[in-house]
């Protein structure tokens, strides 16, 4: 128990209170938050770092429950046995309504604006006509049946492929590709991208194609 605690401390217990924040705190009025509990401790336990801070995709069980629970909670607050009910301008069950969507919205749009990659404040990678060329060329060089190791942005490019890696994991892969124009994830930079990336072309692996910050590898040796 004394384990699991400070593994829940290290990380995860901060990251659901992100995700409890992104709504403004709004499903911890409603005991249907406890539907989430189960999801969210599974996740939470696991090695696999990203996992247990609820990064990536694993965050998207707690949080649609935790959506499920702010519903629960605005029929709460609209009822009779809201204790708000007694605050002079929470008298009107649409006035407590109308606050609690106010508090909901604000952490919605903050959340969105701090975190989301469609926020203005992201950094995007260049998607012009040039870049996008650049990347259909670097594509095309690769074999149709080759096994590959493909930055993050790009492994969706390459998913119909029998053997596919995420770049800096290049395992048994025959060919690397990777655009310096485009965003990486933090699970790639703390897999040792950068230290990957700067290897490449000194060690089995040889540049067959450079344009516009899009490179392809083919392994030599």
């Amino acid at each position: 128990i004394g384990r699991a605690a400070q593994h829940l401390a290290a990380g995860s217990i901060g990251a659901a209170i992100d995700v409890e924040a992104s709504m403004g705190f709004a499903a911890l009025l409603s005991p249907a938050l406890l539907l989430a509990l189960p999801s969210a401790l599974q996740t939470a336990l696991a090695d696999h770092p990203q996992q247990s801070t609820l990064d990536l995709q694993y965050v998207v069980a707690p949080l649609a429950l935790s959506w499920v629970a702010t519903a629960f909670a605005f029929a709460w607050v609209a009822s009779e046995r809201s204790p708000l009910r007694r605050l002079p301008r929470l008298a009107d069950p649409r006035a407590r309504t109308l606050a609690l969507a106010a508090i909901v919205l604000s952490a919605s749009l903050f959340t969105f604006y701090r975190g989301s990659p469609y926020s203005p404040n992201a950094a995007h990678g260049t998607t012009n006509a040039a870049h996008r060329a650049a990347l259909a060329g670097a594509l095309a060089v690769i074999p149709p049946d080759a096994s590959v190791s493909a930055q993050n942005t790009i492994a969706p490019h390459l998913a119909h492929r029998q053997e596919l890696w995420e770049f800096p994991n290049v395992a048994t892969a025959e060919w690397v590709i990777v655009d310096a124009k485009s965003s990486v994830t933090d699970q790639s930079r703390a897999s040792g991208y950068d230290a990957r990336l700067a290897a490449l072309g000194h060690d089995e692996f040889a540049l067959r194609y450079d344009r516009d910050g899009v490179r392809v590898y083919e392994r030599v040796r």
